[in-house]
């Protein structure tokens, strides 16, 4: 089983031709609601891709919370809800025509998922094989279950939004998942060409001392381990639309992958394809893809990674 703990939001999201500059007003296409938050994307995704997931929370006492509670049973999510007096956590959203994104959360209920609330919950999390953490939630409670369960339980940490305030506690994670603007905040680099974000990705594994994923978007992504580096190529499904939920769902496949008891390179791919899928529809949540789908590409084109099997032998070491 894998257990979520993180943010529940409303996801706004606006579609324009492009992003407004200081003082421009734009119009949307269109606009439309969906149930979103880090935390909630990683839970549906991961039951979406035939894992038992539990996922734990905080709510308002609100339309939205509701809301949520309904989505989470229709999408086979063990929800286990906290609920507070601060409204469900909202994002806001602008989608641009290439697909690209940006957003603005206003936390809420999700900023009172406090560590005395997810000690209430120990009971559940201690059933899981993997847990998945995001940054949309007090960072406290993030640093006490990744140092609570070190070395108990397999923990994907998503430093999403990143912040500094991290690096203390990344090496009690056994993954550590940013996107390639938060790796540059956690790294400190401005590297401008693939072989110095290769050189630096490296050396920032080194000094945390846990594996490393930096996801690359279009380019794909970066596993950095003990056994060295490796770069993951990208997948093309079609033209992206909308890139809101693709580090989430990459999140959710490489947790899976691992449940399911693939090796660590497997779900990475896993990981990769999901994300690649995710891209190619509109929506948060709504566009996370569903098992048969990942498994049905992953079983028809193999993938031929240079020196294949120096890399498997990487990969069995990594966890």
């Amino acid at each position: 089983m894998v257990v979520v703990v993180g943010s529940t939001n409303v996801d706004t999201i606006a579609r324009v031709s492009h992003f407004p500059t200081d003082g421009e007003t734009v119009k949307a296409t269109n606009m439309d609601q969906f149930l979103g938050g880090k935390g909630a994307n990683q839970a549906i995704g991961v039951s979406r891709l035939g894992v038992e997931c539990a996922f734990v929370s905080c709510l308002g006492k609100d339309w939205a919370g509701e809301y949520a509670r309904d989505h989470f049973g229709e999408e086979k999510v063990s929800f286990y809800p906290l609920e507070d007096s601060q409204p469900t956590g909202q994002s806001m959203i602008m989608v641009d025509r290439d697909g690209m994104n940006r957003i603005v959360i206003l936390p809420g209920a999700n900023g009172r998922l406090s560590i005395d609330a997810v000690k209430a919950a120990s009971s559940i999390i201690e059933q899981a094989s993997v847990m998945l953490l995001q940054g949309e939630i007090p960072w406290e409670t993030n640093e006490y279950l990744l140092r609570k369960y070190c070395g108990k339980i397999r923990t994907i940490l998503d430093p999403a939004p990143a912040s500094v305030e991290m690096l203390d506690a990344l090496s009690f994670a056994t993954f550590v998942t940013p996107n390639e603007q938060e790796f540059r905040l956690l790294a400190q680099h401005h590297a401008d060409c693939s072989d110095d974000l290769l050189r630096i990705t490296k050396e920032f594994q080194k000094k945390i001392g846990t594996n490393l994923i930096v996801k690359l978007g279009s380019q794909g992504s970066v596993l950095a381990s003990e056994g060295g580096v490796i770069l993951i190529p990208p997948f093309s499904f079609g033209i992206p639309v909308d890139t809101t939920g693709a580090g989430d769902s990459y999140n959710a496949g490489l947790a899976a992958g691992i449940d399911k008891g693939k090796s660590v390179l497997d779900s990475v791919l896993c990981a990769a394809v999901s994300a690649s899928i995710c891209v190619t529809r509109r929506g948060t949540s709504s566009s996370l893809p569903f098992e048969d789908e990942v498994t049905r590409f992953l079983q028809s084109k193999p993938v031929a990674l240079f020196r294949e099997s120096a890399i498997e032998s990487k990969g069995r070491s990594m966890v």
